[in-house]
C-alpha cells in the first residue's frame, strides 16, 4: 500500500469547516503525513471557503500548503472521460482519474460522496470516510 493520501473535496472542506466528521478526519490524516490531489481542488475550496468567511479562506490557503496538487493534464482528463460509473459528476471524476493516476504510491481515498467512494472502490481503491 502507498503512502499518500488523497482528498477530495466534500473530505477537504471538512477541514476548513467544523462538521460532524471533521474531528476523525483530522485523526485519520495524522495517520498520513503526505496528502495529494487534483489541483481541481484548489478551486472547489477557494469557492466554499468564499461562502463559509475570510477565516475560512485563510484557513483554506495555509492547509492547501500541505497537499500536493497533481496538475490537470490530458492523461487525467481522458481518464475522466472513461471513468464508471457513467453518473459520476465531471469533478468527481476528474478527482477519480487523478487519484488514481498515483498507482502504488495511493495509499487512501478520503471523501464523503457516496458515489465517489462507491467508483472508487469499483476501481480498486481503498477507500474511507472517517466518522
Amino acid at each position: 500500500m502507498g503512502e499518500v493520501a488523497y482528498l477530495d473535496s466534500s473530505a477537504f472542506v471538512k477541514l476548513i469547516k467544523e462538521e460532524p466528521e471533521s474531528e476523525a478526519l483530522y485523526r485519520e490524516l495524522e495517520l498520513w503525513p503526505v496528502r495529494a490531489s487534483s489541483r481541481l481542488l484548489r478551486l472547489e475550496v477557494a469557492r466554499a471557503a468564499a461562502r463559509v468567511g475570510r477565516e475560512a479562506a485563510r484557513r483554506a490557503a495555509a492547509m492547501l500548503a500541505d497537499v500536493a496538487l497533481i496538475p490537470l493534464d490530458e492523461t487525467v482528463l481522458i481518464a475522466a472521460e472513461r471513468a464508471a460509473p457513467t453518473g459520476l459528476g465531471s469533478l468527481d471524476a476528474i478527482h477519480l482519474a487523478t487519484a488514481v493516476s498515483l498507482d502504488s504510491d495511493l495509499g487512501l481515498f478520503l471523501a464523503y460522496d457516496v458515489a465517489l467512494l462507491e467508483a472508487a472502490g469499483a476501481a480498486g481503491l481503498t477507500t474511507r470516510a472517517p466518522s
